[in-house]
C-alpha cells in the first residue's frame, strides 16, 4: 500500500471510516482521521479502550504498509474491531 493512498482516505471530506486488513488476518478500524499517522513505510493507528470507544486512545499499534492487503469502508452501524 502506498502512503498517498491512505492519506487520500484520511483527507476525504466528509471523512468515511475504514478498516485496514493486514496479511496476517488482523484488522484495525480508523473511525476518525486523527486516529492515524502515516509515514513512508509504516503507519500508526490509535486504538480506543474496548469498553468505551469515546475515551482517549488505550494504545497505539504500528502497521507496516507492506502488510496492508486491503482497506474497506466501514458500514454505518458496524462496530470497529481489532483481530
Amino acid at each position: 500500500m502506498q502512503p498517498q493512498d491512505i492519506l487520500a482516505l484520511l483527507r476525504e471530506e466528509p471523512f468515511k471510516p475504514f478498516e485496514i486488513h493486514l496479511s496476517d488476518g488482523s484488522s484495525y478500524s480508523v473511525r476518525h482521521p486523527a486516529m492515524a499517522i502515516v509515514e513512508r513505510s509504516q503507519m500508526f493507528v490509535s486504538l480506543p479502550a474496548e469498553r468505551s470507544p469515546d475515551v482517549p486512545a488505550d494504545k497505539t499499534v504500528r502497521l507496516s504498509l507492506l502488510h496492508i492487503n486491503r482497506i474497506e469502508p466501514i458500514a454505518e452501524g458496524k462496530k470497529g474491531r481489532k483481530t
